[in-house]
Formats: C-alpha cells, structure tokens, sequence
C-alpha cells in the first residue's frame, strides 16, 4: 500500500492546527506523518518570532507524527500557497511517501477513509494529481484539497516552478500549468 502523508498550510490560526489534527487523527490514525507549513505567521501569537515558535511547536508536542515548518518571511497568498505544495513535496519525498495531501488549513474532511479511497482514485487513474476543479472560475484544480504523486512532482524544474508565479496568476492557475507543462496535463477528479 502507498505511503502517505498531508501538508496543511497555515497562516496565523493555531485554533486552526489544534481543530485539523484532531480531525486528522480521528480519521487517519495517529501514525499519518503530518506536515503544517506556516507561512511566517507574526509574532502577535506569541510576542516574538521566537515565542510564535514556541507556541506553533507546543502545539505539536504531543503528536509525534507532526511536524512544522515555518517560512522565514510572509510570502502572501499566492507564493505561500505554492511554497506549501513545494515543501510539502520536499519533505514527503524525504519521508520516502509515495502520495502527498495538500489541504488548506480550513478544509477539514470528517468522513472516515477519505485517504484511502482518494489514494486509490489517484494510483488507478494514472494520472499525476488528484483534485476538484472549480467551475465558477474556470480552474482545472483547487489546491486547497489535493493529491499528488510524489516521485512524478518531486522534479527540480516542477519545484522551481512553484517557486515562480506569475503576475495576476492564482496558485490554481500556476499548479494546473505545471501540471499541463510537465506532467501530461491529466488529474483524476476526486470524488
């Protein structure tokens, strides 16, 4: 069976970490490597960056299979949303995963083997990414609830594309290019 794991971006929402791994755990078990990407969230939470620290891993302490990472500078909606995704794969192909989970910090799934269903979805469609699309905008994928492939996203030129979005462009747009770009344009549709 594939190894998995789920990056959860943050910014600013410690209610919010507490809420999704407790939602997580619930419904995953307490083995399922978790990953929050803060995006530098200020130090209002603690005082000090050091203290924003403190509190941000004080939150994790007792969950052994979560972890933090956290943005030395605010990168904002669009670059921060794609850094999540970037380290997200990074640190999952480090943790030798075979499918990586991006859910934004808001988006909670209560529905017991949501991963193993989706993760089956993914690995019998063939394709790179699983996601939904988003018809009221146009977009191929939403990525705050997404799948990937690690070892086919953990490319150097894939990574190096997150890293560089373009003007006027949603993280949706940028993802969905990459995935035309380098990876045959093809996403299984998630039910």
């Amino acid at each position: 069976y594939p190894r998995v794991g789920i990056v959860v971006g943050h910014y600013d929402s410690p209610d919010f970490i507490q809420l999704n791994l407790a939602v997580l755990r619930k419904h995953c078990g307490n083995n399922l490597p978790i990953l929050i990407a803060d995006d530098c969230t200020p130090g209002s939470i603690g005082g000090t960056d050091e203290n924003r620290n403190a509190v941000l891993s004080g939150l994790l302490s007792t969950d052994s299979a979560a972890c933090i990472w956290t943005n030395q500078v605010r990168f904002g909606h669009v670059l921060g949303d794609l850094s999540v995704l970037a380290k997200g794969i990074m640190w999952a192909s480090e943790m030798k995963l075979d499918v990586l989970f991006k859910l934004s910090q808001r988006l909670m799934i209560d529905r017991p083997h949501w991963i193993t269903k989706a993760v089956s979805q993914l690995k019998a469609s063939g394709a790179a990414v699983l996601g939904r699309g988003c018809t009221h905008f146009g977009w191929k994928i939403r990525t705050e609830s997404m799948a990937v492939d690690v070892s086919a996203w953990n490319r150097n030129e894939i990574l190096q594309d997150l890293f560089r979005p373009e003007p006027r462009r949603f993280a949706e747009q940028i993802v969905w290019k990459i995935a035309e770009d380098h990876l045959g344009g093809t996403m299984a549709e998630w039910d």
